[in-house]
């Protein structure tokens, strides 16, 4: 199956239909040991001395703020912190579930809005967004999609509307299943929160050809919902029109009600539909069995219906299909149906203005040809004002990207989207055997499902509640908690507490430090400092976390993915004078919770693994590849861990390119890992986590020796003019980013030491650049122990080099020891299994 991807400009918003379960709140106190009634009495006590923000009277407390700072304070935080606070208080609840809340909230989302992706397989469907692209800038740009949340429905998705209000409407088709007829559904879904709503079935006899249009209420901000009966076939007139309104949480009260059309018009074979404005607009024949159409216009708020005929110029296009449906700055517009190809030299659109149509040709620029590639079919799914089209390929692609086509500076941006690659993959999805449960199974299942229902009933705090409290304890302080019930280790176990706490952790990232003697590896981390100034800052204590030891020696440590890192351990034996390989090991470490996990080796002695990440399933895999005698690497392989049941093999995939590689030069970046390799010359190999497919690109010069560096979420390749350290005598850094993976687009930039880089650098030191933290800063560290531990930020834009010193880091056996440094590392209690 081929996914299809939905692109419109969507704001968050925060309204909820239907019944919704309670979040928890934030700051309220608990104990374990206070019994439910005792809480319960408590509860009811305070809810008798504060009286109802319903009725209007006055509470014997004073107010805490005014109703306008406390909105305008909640309208700053994420979707999620403000569905947890609703459950703090009766006045916070009020507060929240204000409509001049909702206003203010949703006001603030339109001011910056988000492109919207829809990505449906069968039956499942993917929400994700991105920011949409401020830059005038004609350059190409990258962005990162955000997972936000996905739906799975008992039967296949059939279409999906666009964004209305923040809400969109999937719609499923009806069919006949021997006696049983499953009728066509349609229903409200909110990717920000992930709400979904059925939407009730029509008043009427008729069971096929049911229609429904989704749309909104500007005057009394309510979503609407316009369903008819259609025919079967072409043509034939549309009966039974009818209006839903979807208010809030009272949805036991919306009943539908009849709309009377008084247009007579025929059902046509296109059911595109929009609304704009308050306004809903689709498409139909004039007459039955006719070939001409028209367009009906139904207003939300008086829901009555008008018609606007085509246009005379508009008859090459206006039989059967006689365009696709735009929102052009507010009003409705037609532009060509076909897709557009790199061939393609205009667009045609045609405007309605006053209920007359007006006709605006654009001229594709030069350049189009250039940028678009010769197999892409693109579809126009909006403007960003009256020069500015936004095109999207029709099907799925690996990036997947979207184009912007500005006509009067005549300009086409290339805008990538990363993480989007996998729902495109075009595999199909694997059918799992069936599992034959046994009676003891069974009985163990039953076990445990009374027993969560037990807890359920014992417990006196929401689960969301609890997953807040718990998410403010230290990491040992959690693992201690783990021990104390059974509902406990259900919360601290739970997915959604793991996503809170690495969550919370993203936000403050830390500074890793991984220090090596031998076969022993210590971890320690501190607070990564913000902003560099130069005055050097005080010192920054390193608190210890946990040491592991190996059988053999470290070789290598991976960078630090949401939490893990890899180790790679080795030793040699002499065997007639010769050294062979023995004892290859990789193992992963979590440094927050201890826990190690050996990687099961592949069929050969002689072996090459990189760690990676996929950000969509939230998976780490290894890639692994047998090296052979001329150093060229075969039979490429995937693990994936953390799946579980102990099923995890390692499974074949293709890379096409036999090449060598070295194991130091890789690192995983947004769910891609990078790697150098040389076939005849040099080049960089990128594996997609996800996808699991290979793209080759080509070094931008001869370099020798680079430093693979993640450059603000691209790869970066640093070549040191002196050497392959920095010491006190360097006196420039290049650099070379790669802007474009499948386009092998690269940028040059070249940093020149200040001048005051040699009075504040040790002339003993060695450092290695551990990373940025912003397009003209850097971060040194250096390779191995001193006393005091030290650090460096370098400002190449203030001309600054800041000196940070770590206190705690003196330890081992007095030798010296290689400490390896690692930027924006996040904590994760997740655990580990094959």
């Amino acid at each position: 199956p081929i996914s299809t991807f939905c692109l419109k400009p969507h704001p968050l918003s925060l309204g909820f239909y239907g019944s919704t379960s309670t979040l928890a709140s934030l700051f309220l106190w608990f104990s374990p040991f206070h019994s439910q009634k005792s809480m319960e009495k408590s509860r009811r006590r305070k809810d008798r001395k504060t009286t109802s923000l319903d009725t209007g009277q006055h509470s014997s407390l004073p107010p805490l703020l005014p109703m306008e700072l406390m909105m305008d304070i909640f309208s700053r935080l994420s979707l999620k912190s403000i569905a947890i606070c609703r459950c703090v208080s009766k006045q916070w609840g009020y507060v929240l579930g204000h409509p001049d809340f909702r206003d203010l909230r949703l006001a603030r989302s339109q001011a910056r809005p988000c492109l919207l992706f829809a990505c449906f397989r069968g039956n499942k469907l993917f929400f994700l967004s991105s920011p949409q692209p401020q830059s005038q800038s004609p350059d190409d740009e990258m962005f990162a999609a955000d997972h936000h949340m996905s739906f799975s429905f008992t039967r296949p998705v059939k279409d999906i509307s666009t964004s209305v209000s923040g809400f969109v409407c999937v719609s499923f088709r009806g069919y006949q299943s021997g006696r049983q007829f499953m009728a066509d559904e349609s229903v409200v879904c909110n990717p920000s929160t992930g709400q979904s709503f059925t939407i009730p079935r029509m008043k009427t006899m008729k069971r096929t050809g049911g229609i429904r249009f989704f749309g909104y209420d500007l005057v009394e901000k309510h979503h609407k919902v316009l369903a008819m009966i259609r025919p079967p076939g072409h043509g034939g007139r549309t009966v039974d029109h009818q209006v839903l309104t979807l208010l809030g949480g009272r949805t036991e009260k919306a009943t539908w009600r009849m709309a009377e059309c008084g247009i007579p018009c025929a059902s046509s074979r296109d059911i595109q539909s929009l609304c704009i404005n308050g306004v809903f607009y689709y498409i139909e024949l004039v007459s039955d069995w006719g070939l001409d159409s028209m367009i009906i216009c139904f207003d939300v708020t008086s829901e009555k219906f008008s018609s606007v005929k085509f246009a005379r110029d508009l008859y090459p296009v206006r039989r059967n299909y006689p365009g696709r449906l735009l929102d052009f700055n507010g009003k409705l517009a037609l532009v060509p149906s076909d897709s557009l190809r790199v061939t393609s030299k205009c667009i045609v659109t045609w405007v309605l203005q006053d209920s007359e149509w007006s006709k605006l040709v654009y001229i594709l620029p030069p350049m189009w040809k250039v940028v678009v590639g010769p197999k892409e079919c693109l579809e126009i799914v909006g403007v960003t004002g009256p020069n500015e089209f936004v095109m999207s390929p029709i099907y799925s692609s690996d990036p997947f990207h979207v184009y912007y086509c500005n006509f009067e500076k005549k300009t086409v941006k290339r805008v990538v989207i990363q993480g989007m690659g996998a729902f495109g993959s075009g595999r199909r999805q694997p059918h799992g055997p069936t599992l034959i449960e046994s009676k003891n199974q069974k009985m163990k299942e039953s076990r445990r499902r009374k027993d969560r229902e037990t807890d359920q009933q014992h417990s006196s705090l929401p689960m969301e509640l609890m997953m807040d409290i718990f998410s403010r304890l230290s990491l040992k302080s959690i693992a201690t908690c783990r021990c104390v019930s059974k509902q406990w280790a259900s919360v601290l176990g739970h997915s959604g507490f793991r996503d809170l706490l690495l969550t919370r952790s993203q936000a403050r990232p830390r500074l890793l430090f991984a220090c090596v003697e031998d076969n022993k590896v210590i971890f320690l981390s501190s607070p990564q400092p913000q902003s560099s100034s130069p005055t050097p800052p005080p010192p920054v204590a390193a608190d210890y976390h946990m040491s592991f030891s190996f059988d053999h020696p470290v070789q290598d440590i991976s960078t630090s993915l949401n939490g893990f890192v890899c180790v790679y351990t080795s030793g040699y034996r002499s065997v007639n004078a010769k050294k062979s390989l023995e004892g290859e090991e990789l193992v992963i470490c979590n440094p927050s919770t201890g826990q190690s996990l050996t990687v099961p080796r592949m069929n050969s002695s002689r072996m090459t693994r990189f760690f990676g990440y996929d950000t969509i399933e939230k998976l780490h895999k290894v890639l692994g590849m047998i090296w052979l005698q001329d150093d060229r690497t075969v039979d490429h392989q995937v693990l994936t861990l953390g799946v579980g049941g102990g099923g995890t093999t390692w499974r074949t995939t293709g890379c096409g390119v036999p090449c060598s590689t070295w194991q130091r030069q890789n690192i995983c970046i947004n769910g891609v890992i990078y790697y150098v390799a040389r076939e005849c010359d040099q080049m960089i190999v990128c594996f997609d986590v996800r996808s699991e497919k290979y793209i080759f690109v080509k070094f931008p010069d001869m370099i020798f020796w680079p430093v693979v560096l993640d450059f603000y979420g691209k790869l970066a390749l640093v070549v040191l003019v002196s050497g392959i350290a920095l010491t006190a005598t360097s006196e420039s850094i290049v650099m070379w980013v790669l802007q474009d993976p499948g386009r092998c687009t690269w940028s040059k930039r070249v940093y020149i030491l200040p001048p005051m880089w040699k009075d504040v650098v040790d002339p003993r030191e060695h450092l290695e650049i551990v990373g940025g933290t912003g397009p003209d800063e850097l971060v040194m560290s250096p390779r191995y122990s001193s006393q005091p531990f030290h650090f460096y930020y370098c400002n190449f834009l203030k001309e600054t080099v800041t000196r940070v010193v770590i206190q705690g880091m003196a330890f081992g056996s007095g030798r010296r020891y290689s400490i390896h440094t690692y930027l924006n590392h996040v904590e994760d209690v997740k655990r580990m299994e094959l």
